[in-house]
């Protein structure tokens, strides 16, 4: 009798650490570029940090079918990498904006809960303008208890995981690629 061997696939925690410490690298280069221009609350910047994680999600899960997987991947398993993935990006770009807005810029943070003041009383004036002032100072105040780098670190970790995975629910689509079957002999 004849035994065989079933290959398993590839392991995914080593290229998602790696793909998401590249992804890190690109979000924090581009923070500390905002940071350095006086923009780094600018919705711009926003707007990129969603470019570089949705154009580096793509970059690592071609590389991740093509290079570890043989050039086959099945949905499920690119949507785990991406979203692996994004939860690694969360936590190497949560800890810089951790160590950037508790010890190198804290006068950052004061920026951030000023404008998170502004947006929150826009938002809630525009919904109900006769929101009354008590009403409008719990609102503000709720959203303050939020904004420290321990929470920033905490929202970084969740939402780039999140955009881990709504990336990977759209990329996978696309990208993945099951082997044809053998053909009988």
């Amino acid at each position: 009798m004849e035994k065989t061997i079933i290959d398993s696939p590839p392991g995914m925690l080593k290229p998602s650490l790696n793909y998401g410490l590249l992804i890190s690298v690109a979000l924090i280069i581009l923070g500390l570029v905002f940071y350095l221009l006086g923009a780094y609350t600018s919705s711009i910047r926003s707007w990129l940090e969603i470019a570089v994680i949705l154009g580096g999600l793509i970059y690592a899960a071609l590389m991740f079918r093509n290079e570890v997987n043989g050039g086959y991947i099945s949905y499920g398993r690119s949507l785990g990498f991406l979203t692996l993935s994004g939860l690694f990006t969360g936590i190497f770009t949560g800890i810089f904006q951790f160590i950037l807005l508790a010890f190198i810029a804290p006068d950052l943070m004061e920026l951030i809960r000023t404008e998170t003041i502004i947006a929150t009383e826009q938002l809630h004036i525009t919904l109900n303008p006769n929101i009354s002032s008590e009403e409008l100072d719990r609102y503000v105040d709720w959203g303050l208890k939020f904004q420290t780098p321990f929470w920033n670190l905490v929202q970084s970790i969740f939402g780039w995981t999140f955009w881990g995975f709504l990336g990977g629910l759209i990329i996978s689509i696309f990208i993945k690629r099951n082997p044809k079957p053998l053909e009988e002999v």
